[in-house]
């Protein structure tokens, strides 16, 4: 069976969060926004499809930013038409941030300059006990290319690891792409509330994932957005859901995770924003069977602890 994905662990520090930060849809990584100072301070990544004829398509899409608020912005992106095929991570002396973070690209033609986001060169070395250079170099197998990075972060970004999947090229006589992230995995399936009188099986009902991007309101009128995803079988199956949660600040932009319930109809979290450290819960309610549109809470610990009703839809 072929390789699906290939994935390192973060190099560097533990920082107080951790997060894959990914591309979706069949989108591999071109560059990064973020920023830095000393170390790298931010970064979200840019993302973009592959053409039929093995060249990267202009980027039309963004993953979550993680991190904090410090250093100067800055965007690097791979040579036109390229995509990250490796990544190396540099950590500063302390080892306790990373100070840069380099990619290189290429494309089906064997062309790509790569790009880099850091801080000031230390002065380092290869040479063990003189200023050594603490660093890893990872390549993604010869058939996949960079899609993600495993994060581990606070004001920060504190160690990195990647993620590499199976290249795949739109057709060439395909429509314009979608930029919605992937829609509902494999429903489950529920059973109804009571049971029909003449013995027969209880009718099921289909329900989808949470799996997906949803754009959800509060009453106070903040706007959120949930990028969520089911959990591996080492992380505990389906019914495990981890995802990012933004409100469009970085401040609160944060990791989540859950369990589903009520055979699929409910989903309850605990969640942390990076950028601040405050956590707090919330639960999701399918509003309807159509799997399109979520009601539910969330609550804040605080301080001051607060806790709103929201809703939203699939986008």
């Amino acid at each position: 069976m072929a390789q699906a994905e290939f994935t390192t662990d973060p190099y560097g520090a533990r920082g107080d969060n951790g997060l894959d930060v990914r591309c979706y849809g069949d989108r591999y990584v071109v560059g990064v926004i973020g920023a830095s100072g000393t170390n790298v301070d931010r970064l979200q990544l840019q993302c973009a499809r592959l053409g039929a004829d093995g060249m990267a398509l202009p980027a039309d899409t963004t993953s979550v930013s993680v991190g904090g608020n410090g250093g100067a912005p800055a965007t690097v992106t791979c040579s036109a038409k390229a995509y990250a095929r490796s990544i190396m991570v540099t950590l500063n002396q302390a080892k306790k941030q990373v100070r840069e973070l380099r990619a290189g690209c290429g494309n089906a033609a064997g062309e790509g300059a790569g790009f880099a986001i850091g801080g000031p060169d230390e002065g380092q070395s290869l040479i063990p006990g003189n200023n050594y250079i603490w660093y890893r170099d990872w390549a993604c197998p010869a058939t996949m290319a960079v899609t993600g990075l495993k994060v581990r972060y606070g004001q920060h970004v504190n160690a990195i690891g990647v993620i590499c999947t199976a290249i795949k090229l739109q057709p060439a006589s395909a429509p314009p792409p979608s930029t919605t992230p992937p829609g509902p995995v494999q429903p489950r399936e529920i059973k109804t509330i009571g049971k029909p009188t003449d013995g027969s099986p209880a009718p099921v009902v289909k329900m989808p994932s949470f799996v997906g991007r949803w754009v959800m309101t509060s009453r106070s009128g903040k706007s959120f957005t949930l990028i969520l995803r089911e959990g591996l079988l080492s992380e505990g199956g389906p019914d495990t859901i981890f995802g990012t949660m933004s409100a469009g600040d970085p401040n609160y932009t944060g990791a989540l995770t859950g369990k589903v319930g009520n055979g699929g109809r409910n989903f309850s979290f605990t969640y942390r924003y990076g950028g601040t450290g405050k956590s707090g819960s919330g639960k999701l309610l399918y509003k309807g069977f159509d799997g399109n549109a979520i009601i539910g809470s969330i609550k804040s610990d605080g301080p001051p602890p607060a806790e709103e009703v929201w809703g939203g839809a699939r986008r």
